[in-house]
């Protein structure tokens, strides 16, 4: 919910700031004002909040350089006659930067919650991929294996790494096991 509810912060601001109406430009520029103020503010709780004004610059400047790099290098377009038709609905152009404030939005958003599973200690083991396809997970064999089933318990466990190793213990904070090898 917080990204949509970011992401519709965003348009919303892009919306005033590009209005027509004189008055409404007037009310995005007096909440850019409060918000400049309060992440100058000695406050903490004011100067670390989200400001959707001070975001949208950010991201605005950010698309205008995307923009300049575009436009410097030089289009080659190998399509031939009659290949693109069909005539595209053009944006106006504040629609256009609003679409691409937006997906730059999405862009970093997505790299904030990757670079989160990251930094989880532990259960971000399926970021490594390496060794996926050496492990021997053959159910079948597993399932139907005669015998006992703590051979069984013990085999899923090592499969899926959730035998109390001491790593694995220091991930759960069982007290008297962190730190002991």
């Amino acid at each position: 919910m917080v990204p949509f509810f970011k992401k519709m912060q965003l348009v919303k601001c892009h919306l005033l700031k590009t209005s027509g109406d004189e008055d409404v430009r007037l009310i995005y520029e007096s909440r850019c004002h409060r918000e400049q103020s309060e992440c100058l503010s000695c406050n903490p709780a004011l100067k670390h909040k989200w400001q959707p004004t001070q975001e949208l610059d950010k991201l605005c400047k950010e698309v205008e350089w995307q923009k300049m790099l575009k436009g410097s290098r030089a289009h080659t377009d190998r399509s031939g006659l009659g290949f693109n038709t069909m005539p595209k609905a053009e944006l106006s152009p504040d629609a256009m930067e609003r679409k691409m404030v937006l997906q730059l939005s999405e862009k970093y958003t997505e790299e904030d919650r990757y670079l989160h599973c990251l930094k989880l200690e532990h259960f971000c083991e399926w970021v490594k991929w390496d060794g996926v396809m050496a492990q021997d997970r053959n159910w079948n064999e597993l399932i139907q294996r005669e015998g006992d089933d703590e051979l069984f318990r013990f085999n899923l466990a090592a499969t899926e790494d959730v035998l109390p190793t001491p790593s694995v213990l220091k991930c759960w904070r069982v007290p008297g096991m962190v730190g002991k090898r």
